[in-house]
């Protein structure tokens, strides 16, 4: 029979879908993952009923996927950013093309609806073929627990509340300053998942002020904190002791912190017995794709402009081409101001659009990629590469994964 793929338009296919996703992606514990579809998934910012994707053969349901939108940050920038997440095909119904028919539709419909960039956390070898690129890596601290316990915590700790949430939402927004790809919460996003993601602790001073947060699990070999803010470099400490309290009343020997470089966190272990730890998966993992070329380099103007001031090169007047799969990106520099058209240009150089996605996210360094390539770039339009593009540590937390 045909396969047609549409939004979710009742509340009886909405049922069955989730029962498919849960059944499929939380076999383990099913009422839990249907809990948290009609609990967080159809509560969450910005969701509309069509943004759950069904594919039906005849009357049956046969697979769908859920896109979520949000907010992402790219240095100043900010760009429109769809997840997809919870890709199903029924059991029987596999190798059909469903999961292609799907993709398919939904990467139309983001761009119709003007999405700069799609993201997902895939598994191996699938995503590539829509030129999903992994983009964010894992960023992992080790740490004993008897190493946690030797901090001192002068604050006082309690269990979060939801009534906690503006003292976090503020912490976790000023400590984002140097990050890449992370999400752009609002009241909103917390709320949505705050009974469903695990226990949070927070650390007050003695009137009651929040001056510190940490969101856990036990992981049964290690307790795994999943994100961690505070409003005072010195007060990392605070937290790990804080933690390291949780991991020795639970058994566990030691802690493992999701942290990127650059965050608080990871700066104030660099001068402390831990093990630091980079997971990539090739192919896999966390993985980015362009939805709209275009839009996106008129989104990033501002940043670069700022990067160009940082780095020195603000009095630059050259220009860029970039063929990203054949289409011409000029990127022109004048004393600080940039422009772009997508329109051939001087020094010319040619890249597939995961190369674009790591230049632009900072995933690889711009002189990595440019040294495998035959380019020709002026000295001054590699400066700008080099200045517009530079290396960074690009994260999602688990918070925000779907």
């Amino acid at each position: 029979m045909e396969i047609t793929v549409k939004p979710v338009e009742t509340a009886d296919e909405l049922r069955v879908v989730h029962d498919l996703f849960a059944a499929t992606h939380s076999a383990d514990d099913y009422a839990r993952g249907l809990r948290w579809l009609e609990n967080c998934g159809i509560r969450y910012p910005g969701y509309l009923t069509e943004h759950t994707r069904i594919a039906k053969c005849g009357p049956e349901i046969v697979g769908g996927l859920r896109l979520i939108t949000d907010t992402v940050r790219l240095g100043d920038a900010r760009l429109k950013m769809g997840g997809l997440g919870w890709v199903t095909t029924s059991e029987r119904h596999r190798h059909k093309g469903i999961c292609r028919r799907l993709m398919d539709s939904t990467l139309a419909y983001m761009k119709l609806h003007r999405y700069h960039m799609a993201m997902l956390f895939g598994v191996p070898g699938l995503y590539h073929r829509w030129k999903f690129v992994t983009a964010l890596a894992d960023y992992v601290i080790d740490l004993d627990t008897l190493e946690a316990l030797t901090f001192e915590c002068p604050l006082l700790e309690r269990p979060a509340k939801a009534g906690d949430i503006q003292a976090i939402q503020a912490i976790h927004s000023a400590n984002e300053d140097a990050m890449t790809c992370s999400v752009v919460r609002t009241r909103a996003h917390y709320l949505c998942k705050w009974n469903e993601s695990g226990p949070k602790r927070v650390l007050t001073d003695a009137r009651g002020k929040v001056l510190a947060y940490f969101f856990y699990r036990n992981m049964g070999d290690h307790l795994a904190v999943e994100e961690t803010g505070a409003t005072e470099l010195g007060l990392c400490g605070s937290v790990l002791r804080a933690s390291g309290r949780i991991a020795e009343e639970e058994s566990l020997a030691h802690l493992r912190i999701h942290t990127p470089p650059g965050h608080p966190m990871s700066r104030y272990l660099l001068e402390f017995r831990s093990r630091h730890e980079t997971l990539i998966s090739r192919n896999a993992g966390g993985m980015l794709a362009f939805v709209d070329l275009d839009e996106t380099f008129e989104h990033m103007i501002p940043e670069w402009e700022r990067c160009l001031k940082d780095s020195g090169a603000h009095e630059l007047r050259t220009e860029a081409t970039l063929l990203v799969d054949g289409v011409p990106q000029r990127i022109r520099a004048n004393r600080g101001a940039i422009d772009i058209a997508r329109s051939p240009g001087k020094s010319k150089v040619s890249l597939s659009a995961a190369e674009m996605m790591h230049l632009l996210t900072g995933y690889r360094f711009a002189e990595d990629i440019l040294a495998a390539k035959l380019c020709f770039l002026s000295r001054d339009a590699r400066a700008l590469l080099r200045a517009i593009f530079p290396k960074r540590a690009p994260f999602v937390w688990p918070y925000d994964r779907f």
